[in-house]
């Protein structure tokens, strides 16, 4: 019975926690003539996080854009800058890399804006180097993903059920001892 009551528990408690979702996805940076390529897109990351790129982003978005009758424009740009992490790292065999992340809590919504902040690098990467696409300047190493990075109901049930099993244990150990 107390095993049962911790699995319902832990169940419960997985969906009273909010959901979050981590789309991310990983670019080889290729070597640009006259800007190195970390260099390059540290300013495009910089470039694309301002209120500038991400103010159209926002007016044309699905997800954001009827959101912007309750929250001001300003607040969902500081939310994207808040969720987004864009960081430059060395890849396993040598080269550059570049991880692009989004936070949210819809699954769709978080692929959407990384699908935006990837497309709106890339193009303030171009324009920084002023020439090429950005087939020029990177390739995809980890394809776009969205994974969960939230509870997990199924663990929680699972530690709720262990939980549920030792206190019925040691009840029971209780009560031989006293008897």
């Amino acid at each position: 019975m107390l095993a049962a009551g911790g699995a319902l528990l832990g169940f419960s408690a997985s969906l009273a926690i909010p959901h979050r979702y981590v789309a991310r996805t990983t670019l080889a940076l290729k070597q640009t003539p006259g800007l190195g390529a970390r260099r390059l897109y540290d300013d495009a990351s910089h470039q694309t996080l301002t209120q500038e790129s991400l103010g159209p982003m926002i007016l044309q978005s699905a997800y954001f854009r009827p959101k912007l009758d309750s929250i001001p424009v300003e607040d969902l740009v500081r939310e994207i800058q808040e969720n987004s992490v864009m960081t430059a790292s060395s890849l396993p065999g040598g080269g550059d890399g570049f991880t692009i992340e989004f936070s949210g809590d819809d699954r769709y919504a978080a692929y959407e804006t990384a699908t935006v902040l990837i497309a709106r690098l890339n193009e303030n990467a171009v324009r920084l180097r002023s020439a090429g696409t950005p087939a020029d300047l990177m390739r995809v190493v980890e394809p776009l993903h969205v994974e969960p990075a939230g509870p997990n109901p199924a663990l929680l049930t699972g530690i709720g059920l262990v939980a549920g099993l030792l206190a019925a244990a040691l009840l029971w150990w209780g009560a031989a001892r006293a008897a």
